[in-house]
């Protein structure tokens, strides 16, 4: 068996950005995701889906999350394997 560590995700090497993006959506797994989940875990499959549900709630604070604090490029763009970042076709 090869080792994946290695040649898979260098994450010891991630940009300061990288780093930040990182830690941001851990953060928000466990403030916002984990205690939503917990919730719907224990709800009956028709109350999962209501409104105002813990899953609505959650889908709009990851939403606010990220309008607030992404700043996306004005044009999509998408990294290919090899790192480099080309354009999104529509």
């Amino acid at each position: 068996m090869s080792d994946l560590g290695s040649s898979f995700l260098e994450l010891d090497r991630l940009s300061d950005e990288d780093r930040l993006l990182r830690d941001e959506v851990h953060r928000f797994a466990v403030d916002v995701l984990r205690p939503a989940a917990a919730d719907l875990d224990s709800m009956a499959p028709q109350d999962r889906a209501a409104p105002g549900s813990p899953f609505f709630s959650a889908m709009i604070e990851l939403k606010d999350s990220v309008s607030t604090s992404c700043s996306c490029p004005s044009s999509p763009e998408r990294r290919t394997p090899t790192g480099a970042s080309r354009r999104v076709r529509r």
